[in-house]
């Protein structure tokens, strides 16, 4: 295991509640922007719940926790299921209407259109 892993677990296992990937980033000393600093802290996390079996919950506002039993952890992973399949049938949603036939929106890009990158006439066209 590597040393910023068993670091950043050992702040976990420490904290006495939620703590966010900013501030487990200061704390193990990783340097970078706030979104780099979001994406190493995000990559140990995954690999602590794949490789170490650790029940790292974690919420966009709270940011990162150990569950208290599994009960908290399975609990927390349907949460993050059901938000999963809303999202992807927002997505469904979303993909149905720009294609929708019969409102028109599905032409909007096609050959000849005023968005047709490739028409000399379109709206857009140099």
């Amino acid at each position: 295991m590597s040393v910023m892993r068993y670091t950043v677990e050992l702040e976990l296992l420490k904290a006495a509640g939620p703590i966010t990937a900013i501030e487990m980033a200061d704390i193990v000393e990783i340097d970078g922007t706030h979104e780099h600093k979001r994406r190493a802290i995000r990559k140990h996390v995954h690999e602590l719940r794949k490789h170490r079996n650790l029940m790292v919950c974690s919420s966009s506002a709270d940011g990162y926790w150990i569950a208290r039993d599994a009960a908290e952890y399975a609990a927390w992973q349907e949460a993050e299921r059901r938000k999963e399949i809303f999202r992807w049938a927002e997505m469904k949603k979303n993909l149905d209407a720009v294609t929708d036939e019969r409102s028109g929106q599905g032409k909007l890009f096609e050959t000849g259109s005023l968005f047709d990158m490739g028409n000399a006439k379109g709206a857009y066209s140099k």
